[in-house]
């Protein structure tokens, strides 16, 4: 027999099987046995769950191929009842995820939540539930781990948890801290200064990560029916460098004769088949994430109803110091788009790696969040209005969130002054960067200089009812009717941009996020339900893009042929972008067979997404802006299954699929398709993800000398190719970047061995990653350049991990 977990995706306490949506929950135990440690983790076990690693701080999830890095984020990220997603203002500012440790289950929600969960969760949510203090007994979890990956340094970790009651039966608490190092593999080298084409070690497994987080809870029941549970939750990640991979620079050696000794091409960085990862960015890319999380909640439970409030303050600061030396020399080194007029480029390609000696430029990132939540909501408890359940709402949000940009470069002169000298005859004066741009640095050092700020507002009321209208059939409704309204502050000012530009844009609307569902339970081991829901996302705003993507057009105004804006039509980005919404349509199944030997979940599912916020690369330039690009159809289908054929062997499998296509073919402007204009999305492009996903894991536990308990545990994780053309990689599109890579298919597999020695302890081997796959993923190759980047798996872990509970 399978053992049930129980969840609350429908904000009520349920077993799995009996939910009539498609989520995933593994809880701790679970976790811990196939070694979950992170969302990547998470998202690798679970069906059309897709993690997108853009490098050490960037990072990407979608659920059900309803993805885009545009606007606000497209999964609702939740601890317990809080809200945690960002919005994509910035360069790089990305969701935090929880750490794993000390969590009662996470669950994945798959489909629209918009009625329960609100806006932004428009694929699904994914929720990180804590324990709660215990009022009755005492208990703890305590975990070490020590491990090594091949071609790089140790990784460890330490963490305790306890709780229990303080006051029996009146007052509880429950503590946590935790502290992990992932080791770095990525050495950072530099080409020497006397031997151009020599790469010589600056800092060895530079890509390390330090990981804290520490909780702490408390339970006071004023009264059998009141309960109030003050919380603190706080997290930090410390970032070394980032896992950027240089691979290989193809180009050829500068057509400025003052360069060409100082630069050898091509030249190879890494070899991923050899186990070297090598990195040149001139400088370290080190950043922090940290948040603060207090939070509190009320619950009254009577004997019909129970209402529950919960409010929080969510505070966040990231910072990144972002190396842009190449990013900065190969814009201007190739393409020549300046205030002295646009040039014919001198190459087709700028110098992508640097010139100068101690050459470095550095974007120093910012990312502030501060929210604060407060919702209400009263609910039906079982069986106390025969058979009707039902729940009704209100919630609040007040979301600030500011980013900062400041790119200094002071080396960029120099090298645009030599260039000049030795292509034209004659140099840029004695401010090489005014000459050029027609502006100076600001403040004397930065060459681009942004500021966003983000204010979004929201007060909504929700309702959901489950009616059974005869036994075992029940028609469920609900709706979100919300009010929103953000605003969105742009300051910029710098060479690249041009004078000092402001602007500001403000919107309300009223979404309305309704769900319809019907489910049928003949008999408790079988479950068939069929939904419609609707998801919703707010709209936004865009900075400013820089002037060689073609901002401002010809003389006349008009849109400038072979600039980035040009080709689509445009002499600037949109000012702001609107909310986009899609309709989910489900049906699934959810059955046990044999006696609970076999459990087996079935989803399929289409979505119709309108309007949809997308990420539109100037791959020519070296920018970007968000619009609202056309529509899309999404069909796919997840299946899990359980298989417990003889006692203490397991099997399980998880598979996805999706394919997800724009419906239409769409422009930047009405206009700018009769101008003759390429589109930024043709019909029949695909969003991007991978086609399918399986995930499968085999468990076998038995006694071993001694009556020792032991397990064998095999987890084999597969992502199909992505092969179809996209936006970005389909040449009848504006966006078209030719150096685009597509992922491939990719394996992961990981074997886990453990023991029980004493009652609670538990002792693991792992080998993670234990093929040693290497393969290229998230290839990129800068605007106008020639030296491609990439990240990869982390190489073969093997380690020990050492869990005790009571």
């Amino acid at each position: 027999m399978l053992e049930e977990i129980v969840v609350t995706s429908q904000r009520r306490t349920q077993l799995l099987s009996d939910v009539p949506i498609s989520v995933t929950a593994l809880g701790q135990e679970d976790s811990d046995r196939r070694g979950l440690l992170s969302i990547e983790d998470v998202s690798r076990v679970t069906p059309n769950l897709t993690f997108n690693n853009l490098g050490t701080t960037i990072a990407r999830i979608a659920i059900r191929g309803v993805d885009s890095s545009a606007g606000s984020g497209t999964t609702g990220i939740y601890i317990n009842d809080v809200p945690i997603q960002v919005r994509q203002i910035g360069f790089n500012a990305f969701d935090v995820f929880p750490l794993i440790f000390d969590l009662e289950r996470v669950e994945v929600l798959r489909g629209p939540q918009g009625t329960l969960f609100g806006a932004g969760s428009q694929g699904g949510t994914l929720r990180f539930i804590t324990p709660e203090p215990d009022l009755g007994e005492f208990s703890g979890y305590n975990r070490a781990v020590v491990a090594n990956s091949k071609s790089g340094d140790y990784s460890y970790e330490i963490g305790a948890a306890v709780g229990g009651p303080m006051i029996e039966d009146r007052l509880a608490f429950r503590a946590s801290a935790w502290y992990r190092r992932d080791g770095g593999f990525v050495d950072r080298v530099t080409e020497s200064a006397t031997d151009p084409g020599t790469l010589e070690l600056v800092d060895e497994d530079s890509d390390s990560i330090d990981n804290l987080a520490g909780r702490f809870d408390l339970k006071w029941a004023l009264t059998e029916n009141v309960t109030i549970s003050p919380s603190l939750y706080y997290q930090e990640q410390d970032y070394n460098d980032r896992n950027n991979l240089w691979i290989e620079d193809t180009g050829p050696a500068p057509l400025s004769a003052s360069f060409a000794g100082a630069y050898t091409a091509p030249l190879r960085f890494s070899d991923f088949s050899a186990g070297r990862f090598r990195s040149g960015e001139p400088t370290r890319q080190a950043g922090e994430d940290r948040f603060f999380l207090p939070s509190i909640k009320a619950v009254w439970e009577a004997e019909s109803v129970t209402l529950t409030a919960v409010a929080s303050y969510f505070d966040r600061k990231q910072t990144l110091a972002d190396d842009f030396t190449t990013f900065d020399q190969v814009l201007f080194t190739g393409i020549v788009n300046s205030g002295l007029g646009i040039i014919p480029p001198v190459s087709p390609f700028g110098f992508s790696r640097p010139v100068l000696p101690g050459q470095n430029a550095t974007s120093f990132d910012t990312n502030e969040q501060e929210n604060y939540t407060f919702e209400a909501r009263l609910q039906s408890n079982p069986d106390q209005f025969e058979r009707l359940e039902w729940q009704v709402g209100v919630f609040y949000s007040e979301n600030e969130q500011t980013a900062v940009q400041q790119v200094e470069d002071l080396f960029l002169g120099q090298v645009l002054d030599t260039q000049f000298q030795d292509l034209f005859g004659f140099g840029l004066g004695p401010d090489p960067i005014e000459g050029f741009f027609g502006i100076p640095l600001v403040d004397g050092r930065f060459i681009f200089d942004n500021l966003e700020v983000a204010d979004d507002t929201q007060l909504a009321g929700f309702a959901q009812i489950d009616y059974e209208i005869i036994d075992s059939l029940t028609l469920t409704a609900g709706v979100r009717v919300s009010e929103t309204e953000f605003s969105i502050f742009n300051e910029v000012v710098g060479p690249v941009l041009g004078p000092f530009t402001t602007d500001q844009v403000t919107s309300k609307e009223t979404p309305v996020t309704p769900k319809f569902g019907v489910s049928w339970q003949p008999t408790d081991d079988d479950l068939l339900y069929a939904s419609a829901s609707k998801g919703y996302r707010i709209g936004g705003a865009n900075a400013a893009v820089g002037i060689p993507c073609g901002v401002g057009g010809d003389a006349n105004g008009d849109p400038i042929p072979g600039t980035a804006l040009g080709d689509q039509g445009l002499i600037d980005r949109p000012l702001a972008f609107d909310s986009d919404e899609l309709w989910s349509y489900e049906l699934g199944a959810k059955n046990r067979f044999f006696g609970g030997m076999l459990s087996t979940e079935v989803a399929v599912f289409h979505i119709d997404w309108d309007n949809i916020q997308q990420n539109i690369q100037l791959p020519a330039c070296g920018f970007r802006y968000f619009n609202n690009v056309g529509s899309a159809d999404i069909d796919g289908a997840e299946l899990t299954a359980t298989l417990a054929p003889v006692e203490g062997f397991t099997l399980s499998a998880a598979f996805g699929y999706t394919d997800a296509s724009f419906s239409e073919t769409a422009w930047a402007t009405p206009d700018a398709q009769a101008a003759g204009a390429l589109p930024l999305v043709s019909d029949g492009d695909k969003l991007g993800g991978p086609p399918w996903t399986l995930n499968l894991v085999a468990e076998y536990r038995f006694n071993g000398p001694g009556n020792t308990p032991l397990s064998v545990l095999v987890d084999w994780a597969h992502i199909d190719a992505e092969t179809d053309l996209t936006p970005i990689s389909n040449p009848a599109n504006g966006g078209f970047d030719p150096t685009f890579t597509p992922p491939p298919d990719t394996d992961l597999v990981n074997l886990r061995i453990g023991a029980q020695f004493l009652e609670g302890l538990d002792m693991t081997l792992f080998v993670n990653n234990l093929l040693d796959s290497s393969p290229t993923l998230n290839r990129f190759v800068q605007p106008a350049g020639t030296l491609s980047r990439a990240q990869t798996f982390r190489p073969r872990t093997v380690g020990v991990q050492a869990i005790y509970r009571f």
